[in-house]
């Protein structure tokens, strides 16, 4: 899936991308530690890469999509029913935000972020996103705040009811298999931490 922006909101993009980012990303020190992350199961699943048919035209993919799932920092997910799940997840680059999961046919068992810093509602659609998604709006506080299902190459809009400052897209259905729920809390590791927007 990928970012959707009106044409005025991605002119402010481009210009956010070639200049950099305003937006500051917590401190190592307020971002919440991942605890429970430290044993996920191995994979042996190769990189999210596009699965094309020889001669087909590729399409654009996120440059995450080729680290190795086992190589992938991680996100935690701490449950207020008790307990936690980590997710190996992929930090895309703030010029990738429009590429997001397009161009992907098959995603193994990750996710990918997208950080903006500051809360705000824009929308998210699956052009040229061939699989289906589940994501998880999280707030400023780091607890999140909706999550919807999204369906393969749909063009429709979906905007959250509320703002966001990240989104955690994943497999379809993991948030509910997982019992990962609105006000769950939101952990990175040091890992993703450091590779969100750097303070400006």
């Amino acid at each position: 899936m990928h970012l959707l922006v009106t044409a005025g909101a991605l002119l402010l993009l481009l210009a956010s991308c070639a200049e950099g980012s305003n937006d500051a990303a917590p401190a190592a020190t307020d971002t919440p530690a991942t605890a429970g992350c430290n044993s996920t199961p191995s994979s042996t699943a190769t990189p999210a890469i596009s699965d094309r048919s020889p001669g087909a035209t590729p399409e654009p993919t996120a440059s995450t999509g080729a680290t190795s799932r086992d190589a992938l920092a991680l996100v935690e997910f701490v449950r207020a029913s008790g307990g936690s799940v980590c997710l190996p997840t992929e930090v895309v680059p703030r010029n990738e935000f429009t590429i997001g999961l397009s161009g992907r046919y098959t995603l193994d068992d990750r996710g990918m972020l997208f950080y903006w810093g500051t809360p705000h509602q824009g929308s998210f659609w699956m052009k040229n996103t061939h699989v289906d998604l589940s994501i998880a709006f999280v707030g400023a506080d780091s607890r999140i705040v909706e999550i919807r299902e999204m369906q393969a190459e749909s063009l429709d809009y979906v905007t959250p009811s509320v703002a966001y400052s990240y989104a955690i897209e994943a497999q379809p259905g993991w948030y509910a298999r997982n019992a990962v729920s609105v006000g769950d809390e939101v952990r990175f590791d040091d890992e993703v931490a450091a590779q969100l927007p750097a303070a400006q």
